[in-house]
């Protein structure tokens, strides 16, 4: 279809005319370089001036499980478990009055590692892997969002995690 004459069988479409026409705006033409940086953006409901890395949530939890499902490589398995190890994450962060990925930074991130070693070593967790895990996730989720600018937490150094213990003690 050729939109400059609309009765033609082409296959040429002008894409910038219908992405004009399209959103409803009444601008003349969009350049190129403007049109493929939309083109970009929009599709995976990034926008880039909005919350949360212009996810398209307002809430931390559904943007961080959003960025995942849209872009993590991995089984539905390891999907839903980094969602859901984000889940946690933002919830408790929400309790220290972080509420948008933007204000995420890795001292938070390390002070919620040393957070859970302290509740493995209180005995409230039961697997020594947990809380590299729910480190991991974290990092996963914000790498993802910020197209692979974040600097990642290491549970080991930057948070004190012990390593694994394989051999049960008990």
């Amino acid at each position: 279809m050729n939109l400059d004459n609309p009765g033609s069988t082409t296959q040429a479409l002008d894409l910038s005319f219908w992405v004009v026409e399209s959103m409803q705006y009444r601008l003349p033409i969009i350049r190129r370089e403007l049109w493929l940086s939309f083109c970009l953006i929009i599709p995976y409901g990034f926008r880039p001036v909005s919350r949360n890395f212009g996810i398209g949530s307002r809430d931390m939890a559904d943007a961080g499980r959003t960025v995942v499902n849209r872009l993590f490589h991995g089984g539905y398995q390891s999907r839903y478990d980094i969602g859901q190890r984000w889940g946690f994450f933002s919830k408790w962060a929400a309790e220290r009055g972080i509420r948008k990925m933007e204000n995420i930074t890795r001292e938070l991130v390390a002070e919620y590692g040393r957070q859970l070693q302290a509740e493995l070593d209180a005995g409230d967790r039961r697997s020594s892997s947990a809380p590299k895990n729910y480190v991991s996730a974290v990092n996963t989720v914000l790498r993802l969002a910020t197209n692979g600018t974040w600097q990642p937490v290491r549970p080991g150094r930057d948070c004190g995690i012990q390593p694994r213990r394989y051999i049960p003690t008990e």
